[in-house]
């Protein structure tokens, strides 16, 4: 016969209880997004999708979970660059340029 503590029986009920209720937030979390979403229809080249199909195996998700992270990661990375760029082109216009002791100081710190 093996003797249980009641201190591990109780620690083992608390812990599945967390992991219960984490799971229960994380369902619902991810049911939200999915009550937000729209359907979007692509086309992807056979490598891409195998690739797809491989990595929503691994990763036990699905595909379009994947495919939208993917997504929001381009489109964000996106934004922010469009963001700096334009920021570039107003310190341009208002001329706000290195001077010429600027890039020497530069070209002496990097090429030596």
């Amino acid at each position: 016969m093996i003797k249980v503590s009641f201190k591990t029986t109780l620690f083992k009920y608390f812990l599945l209880a967390f992991v219960f209720d984490i799971t229960l937030y994380t369902t619902e979390c991810y049911l939200e997004k999915i009550m937000e979403s729209s359907v979007l229809t692509l086309r992807l080249n056979t490598e891409t999708k195998d690739k797809l199909d491989k990595l929503a195996s691994a990763t036990q998700r699905s595909k379009s979970f994947l495919a939208a992270e993917a997504i929001n990661r381009y489109l964000e990375i996106e934004a922010w660059q469009i963001s700096e760029i334009e920021k570039a082109l107003k310190e341009a216009d208002a001329g706000d340029f290195a001077t010429n002791d600027d890039l020497a100081l530069l070209a002496t710190k990097y090429a030596g």
